[in-house]
C-alpha cells in the first residue's frame, strides 16, 4: 500500500488502553492478545512505516466513572455531562490525580512501545468547568471566586474564558514536556 506512517490507538475515549497498562483499564478485546498491539507496532517500524500513537486526553469515560472527583462539572446542579446522560466522561485537566494518571500512562507507553510520535486528542474544555479543582485554582490565581453565571458581556465572566484558554494551553504544554521527557525522539500533536 506504500503507506509511510500509521496512527494506532493505544488510549481511547472510553479510556480503555490498548496495552497491558498497570493504572488504568486495558481494552478486554485485548485479554489473551496483550502484545497485539506492541507486535502491530513492531512489524510497522520492521516494514519502514513510521508509528504515531494515539492518545484521548480529556475524554476518559472509564476514569470519570471511577474517579468522580476527576470529573468536568459543567452545570449549576454539581452534575457532569455523563451523569446527565453523555456517551463519554470527561476528566479535568486541572485535577493534580488525573495529571498524575496521565503523566503515568504516558510513562507506560513509553516503556512499553517505541513510536516516533504521539498524538493527543481533545485537549480542549467540554464545558465549562467548575469543579473543585477549577475553583481552587481560579481562587488562587484570581483571588476571587471564580463566576457562576455565563454571561458573555460580563468581564468577569470574560476573564474567566480567557483563564481556561490559558490553563487548557499549559495543560497542552504539561503533557508535551512529559512526552519528550520519556519519547525526547517522538513528535508530538494535540488537536485542538
Amino acid at each position: 500500500a506504500n503507506i509511510r506512517s500509521a496512527m494506532i490507538y493505544l488510549h481511547s475515549h472510553v479510556g480503555y488502553s490498548y496495552y497491558p497498562t498497570k493504572i488504568g483499564k486495558m481494552h478486554s478485546g485485548l485479554i489473551g492478545r496483550e502484545d497485539a498491539m506492541k507486535r502491530l507496532i513492531d512489524l510497522c517500524r520492521a516494514g519502514g512505516i513510521n508509528v504515531v500513537g494515539y492518545y484521548s486526553l480529556v475524554f476518559n469515560t472509564y476514569e470519570e466513572d471511577r474517579h468522580p472527583e476527576w470529573r468536568i462539572i459543567d452545570s449549576d446542579d454539581g452534575s457532569s455531562e455523563r451523569q446527565r446522560g453523555s456517551r463519554y466522561g470527561h476528566c479535568c485537566p486541572n485535577n493534580a490525580e488525573y495529571r498524575a494518571y496521565v503523566e503515568e500512562q504516558i510513562k507506560e507507553i513509553s516503556e512499553y512501545f517505541t513510536v516516533d510520535g504521539m498524538f493527543y486528542d481533545m485537549t480542549y474544555w467540554h464545558g465549562c468547568c467548575r469543579c473543585p479543582s477549577c475553583k481552587e485554582r481560579y481562587l488562587r490565581e484570581e483571588g476571587e471566586e471564580l463566576p457562576t453565571k455565563v454571561d458573555l458581556n460580563d468581564p468577569k465572566w470574560q476573564k474567566f474564558m480567557h483563564k481556561r484558554y490559558e490553563w487548557i494551553g499549559e495543560f497542552a504544554q504539561y503533557v508535551t514536556s512529559i512526552s519528550k521527557k520519556y519519547m525526547p525522539h517522538a513528535s508530538v500533536e494535540h488537536n485542538y
